[in-house]
């Protein structure tokens, strides 16, 4: 997971459009009655073609939601930056149901909220499925706010505004949380939360961080920069070929167009716990060397 922002996009056609809102607002009043068969018929009605954009263009449907938020992550499962093409829509606070909440019928007054969609793969979108623990259970938001026109509160539903901001949730959310301060990996491409409040590390759990194809790719990530780094020491004993490897991961690091970017900038700052365990140990000590000199004047 790496920082992203939004702020710069225009919110996609299809969801700004009279048809999603009115089709919003038929969810929200069916949903509310509190009658059974109405929620039901309420959360059956939240329709796919409006969160992931389906619209007609020259003739042609396409999904302008999926469109955005794939060029805004550059085609990467925003959890665990996987790089998929064709991503699922998951809703950050899921719009049906939220697990282990006796009584909280999901965000659905959210399902079309567009800082509320997110692209993943769909390992993710599995793991996650209806999870959305927060650390202030006493701010559990259940329903929409209205205006005094009784028009829906649309600024209250923007997922960086009171009152969810209240809820703190605990799943970080790659906008509007900082990634880099939550996580860490180690030399076999685990990945672990490292922040106070533990959030990474849920997170970490809720989206399935570490499962075995996950670490088995960062863990060929990993193996190739040791390559790398074995080829410069071996072969060209002088520091040039080591600096210059050590450039190339730092820039690795900044493409956020290429899967697995977080990885590389913990490679690049963390590279005595990372690399230096897994190079031989006769070059070791020289590896340290060069990168405790250089890695400030990269």
């Amino acid at each position: 997971m790496i920082q992203r922002s939004r702020a710069n996009i225009q919110i996609p056609q299809t969801l700004s459009s009279n048809e999603c809102s009115a089709d919003l607002l038929n969810i929200i009043r069916l949903i509310s009655t509190g009658i059974a068969d109405e929620i039901k018929a309420g959360k059956k009605s939240i329709a796919s073609k409006f969160y992931r954009g389906e619209i007609v263009q020259n003739g042609v449907t396409v999904q302008d939601v999926v469109i955005a938020l794939s060029s805004l992550y550059d085609y990467k499962c925003a959890f665990c930056e996987s790089k998929r093409h064709h991503p699922d829509i998951e809703h950050y606070r899921p719009k049906k149901n939220v697990t282990g909440i006796a009584g909280h019928i999901g965000y659905y007054w959210l399902c079309y909220e567009w800082t509320n969609l997110l692209p993943t793969c769909s390992d993710c979108n599995d793991a996650k499925h209806t999870s959305f623990p927060i650390r202030n259970n006493a701010n559990r938001i259940y329903g929409p706010t209205f205006l005094i026109d009784h028009s829906l509160n649309t600024q209250h539903n923007r997922a960086y505004s009171f009152p969810l901001v209240d809820e703190r949730p605990v799943l970080l959310h790659p906008e509007y949380d900082d990634p880099e301060v939550c996580f860490s990996f180690n030399s076999i491409g685990e990945i672990s939360g490292i922040d106070a409040e533990g959030r990474g590390e849920e997170t970490k759990r809720i989206c399935g961080l570490n499962r075995k194809d996950l670490c088995f790719f960062r863990q060929q990530e990993i193996d190739a920069v040791v390559e790398k780094f074995e080829m410069a020491l071996y072969y060209n004993q002088e520091s040039y070929y080591f600096i210059d490897v050590l450039e190339k991961i730092r820039k690795r690091g900044l493409n956020n167009q290429k899967p697995y970017t977080l990885l590389y900038k913990n490679i690049y700052n963390r590279f005595s716990e990372i690399i230096t365990p897994l190079l031989p140990i006769p070059v070791q000590a020289t590896a340290e060397g060069y990168y405790i000199q250089n890695v400030n004047y990269i």
